[in-house]
Formats: C-alpha cells, sequence, structure tokens
C-alpha cells in the first residue's frame, strides 16, 4: 500500500533537478536503448536497464502467439469484456477512483483518457509491440514514468497517505493486473466464447516494462 515504483519515482526527481538534457537522453534511452545514450545519471540508467531486462520466463514465441489469439477474440467482445469488465472493476476501487478524479482524467478527461487507453492497448497486443524501441514498449514505459509523476504530484497535494495508501501504489497495480488479465478472461467465457486457441495458462508478459500495465497476455496454444 505504500510503496510506488521506486525506480520510476527516482527518474521523475532526477530529470527535475538536471532538466531538459536529462529528458532527451532518457526519451532516447527509451527509443533506442542504453547503449545510445551518452553518460546517463544514475537514475536514468538504473532505471534503462531494468525496462530492457526481461524476466527469465519470457519466451518471444509465447509473445507472439499470445498477440495473435488477443487479437482473434474479436472487437465486440474485447470492447465487452475491456471495457465494462476491466476498466469497470478498476475505476470501482476509492483509491484508483481518487487519483483519476485528482488528476481530472474521469471528471474533465474522460473520453481522451479512453482513447489514449484504446492506442496503448493496440500499440501493446500487435505482434512485436513490446520488443524494446516498438510503439508498445515504448507506450508502457512512458505510462510507467506517467504514474510516476502523478504520484509525486499528489503526494504534493495533501493526499492523505495513512487512510489511501501511496498513489497507484504496488497493491493497485497487482489489482490492474488482474483486472486486465483474469478479468477478462472470466468475462468472455461466461460470454461462452472457449476459443480452441487458447488455454487456461496465461503469462504476463509486459510487467517488466509497464508493472502498472500488464496487459498484452501470452496465451499457450491448446494442444
Amino acid at each position: 500500500m505504500y510503496t510506488g515504483d521506486a525506480r520510476a519515482d527516482a527518474v521523475i526527481k532526477e530529470m527535475e533537478e538536471l532538466g531538459t538534457e536529462a529528458r532527451e537522453k532518457l526519451n532516447r534511452g527509451i527509443s533506442h536503448g542504453l547503449k545510445t545514450v551518452d553518460h546517463p545519471s544514475p537514475a536514468i540508467q538504473a532505471f534503462l536497464e531494468d525496462i530492457e531486462r526481461y524476466p527469465n520466463w519470457v519466451e518471444m514465441e509465447r509473445l507472439q502467439r499470445g498477440s495473435e489469439a488477443f487479437l482473434s477474440i474479436g472487437s465486440t467482445w474485447l470492447t465487452l469484456s475491456l471495457g465494462p469488465g476491466s476498466l469497470t472493476h478498476t475505476y470501482s476501487s476509492p483509491s484508483i477512483a481518487s487519483v483519476l478524479v485528482k488528476t481530472g482524467n474521469l471528471t474533465k478527461m474522460a473520453q481522451r483518457r479512453l482513447l489514449e487507453t484504446g492506442t496503448w492497448n493496440i500499440a501493446s497486443i500487435l505482434p512485436g509491440g513490446l520488443l524494446r524501441g516498438a510503439d508498445g514498449y515504448i507506450h508502457n514505459v512512458q505510462v510507467r514514468l506517467l504514474h510516476a509523476r502523478v504520484r509525486k504530484t499528489l503526494l504534493q497535494r495533501h493526499w492523505d497517505q495513512n487512510a489511501m495508501g501511496t498513489p497507484i501504489n504496488q497493491v493497485e497495480m497487482t489489482r490492474t493486473w488482474l483486472d486486465f488479465t483474469y478479468v477478462p478472461f472470466s468475462a468472455l467465457h461466461k460470454f461462452g466464447l472457449h476459443s480452441p486457441i487458447m488455454s487456461s495458462q496465461i503469462s504476463i508478459t509486459s510487467g517488466n516494462i509497464s508493472p502498472t500495465c500488464s496487459v498484452l497476455m501470452s496465451v499457450s496454444i491448446a494442444k
């Protein structure tokens, strides 16, 4: 409840101290890799090393199969399972809803928020979308940094940390992770969609890139 994202939080703090040059180095590193950044500052180097380090259990073939399986479901069913399913379930959390209200994402920018979420989802789901430097990879990293900025801003605005915990904390990240994995697939099963190309074994593969937005599901092909 009281732990955010230490590496991303450190990057936001460091960029405020170092200014434009640090921001440019970070953006270059996200798009083209740490090796293209000359003399990165400590927090930026640690962050880029973190996002470029895939967990040992990530299999590229399963990433490809996961994309194909997800895209085979159909837009109508995805809209229902991710909209009334994932998003509604996520926003029902008082602490998460409070973050969205205080940032104006639900009260002033609801349409923009939904469009951005849709763009992120498409970029992440397309085959190859989570490879280093791809659009989905960049979107997920930027979301991780955006959440760090929001966390810092809210903590400076008299956020009741005792009552609500740290904004966008690890518990909320885990809830969101489940909301975009377990919840939509449970909804699809309730709709009667039991595709032969999907099994019950679901591995979340974007967690290292964006622990707040682990949506791309690498779904095993049923044998």
